[in-house]
């Protein structure tokens, strides 16, 4: 479609499947589908959709089948738990190949979990090796290879974690604030108001990529710990999340440093300098004492 210079339309399924409340009938086929999708593109303003280069659909393909795979290999325990489960698992087979021939399916059974989880962990490294050797080629967006050098030197962000986010932003030109990447990664809240009524206990519209989403909360988790030495990863953000701990919810003070790790990177992608930790009233102190461009 970009060689050939045509303009395409992505529609969002939840816009689409909320035309056909317009009609009573519950009926689902194709000629309802396609009449739900031809008023939509007819009566809404539809904008036309900006496409990534095709190395940054590639690159989101990569991490999406990453974060699959870490997700099979080690949901819910982490992968020095796994690690150790293959350890393990390798110990009883040993031993159960040294007990009678009845108890050989088990044998079986132990190994053949043994070599999905070594496969996983195979491919797992070769997806990633992949993910580098894209980036670091001449073909890749020298912006985008850029961002990922940008963000990967915030604290609690890693490699794969930059090049996810980069990847689901996209073209980062096109949201000219950080309230639109908030948005963009459904972290705005949701609003209940109806003529003097305001709902206050709302919630997060996840109306954005899921896949940033989940990366933003594991860089939060990963911002506000400390090292084995006692050592802080993010000091202005933990005191941060401490201090909204003392109101709030954990999950809610969570959200919140999700909010500022947005302003964080929107700040590092819009003035395209490394990130350098400030305390609030240091960086306070440097916008006042910063020179104000000459009026026109």
């Amino acid at each position: 479609m970009k060689s050939n210079d045509l303009k395409g339309f992505v529609l969002n399924p939840l816009c689409v499947h909320s035309t056909k409340n317009f009609d009573l009938r519950k009926v689902k086929n194709d000629n309802k589908d396609s009449e739900a999708i031809a008023r939509l593109a007819k009566y809404q303003d539809i904008k036309v959709s900006m496409m990534p280069e095709p190395q940054i659909l590639a690159l989101r393909e990569a991490d999406t089948d990453v974060l699959t795979l870490l997700i099979s290999k080690a949901s819910r325990k982490g992968l020095e738990w796994a690690s150790n489960k293959v350890t393990l698992l390798r110990d009883c087979a040993q031993l159960v190949s040294s007990m009678p021939s009845e108890f050989s399916l088990l044998d079986t059974k132990i190994k053949f979990h043994i070599d999905g989880i070594e496969h996983m962990q195979a491919s797992l490294n070769g997806i990633e090796a992949q993910i580098h050797k894209m980036i670091d080629s001449d073909e890749f967006p020298a912006e985008a290879k850029r961002n990922v050098e940008l963000l990967d030197e915030i604290p609690g962000v890693g490699f794969l974690t930059a090049a996810t986010l980069i990847a689901e932003i996209g073209d980062f030109s096109l949201f000219n604030s950080p309230k639109a990447l908030t948005a963009f990664f459904g972290l705005d809240p949701s609003v209940n108001q109806s003529g003097k009524f305001n709902g206050d206990r709302n919630k997060i519209s996840k109306r954005g990529t899921r896949i940033g989403r989940r990366i933003l909360f594991t860089i939060a988790m990963a911002s506000i710990r400390t090292t084995r030495n006692g050592k802080e990863i993010n000091p202005v953000l933990r005191e941060f999340y401490t201090s909204k701990c003392v109101s709030k919810k954990k999950k809610v003070a969570l959200v919140a440093v999700m909010h500022k790790l947005l302003h964080y990177i929107y700040a590092v992608l819009r003035d395209q300098k490394p990130f350098v930790i400030k305390r609030p009233e240091d960086h306070q102190t440097w916008r006042t004492t910063k020179p104000q461009p000459a009026a026109a």
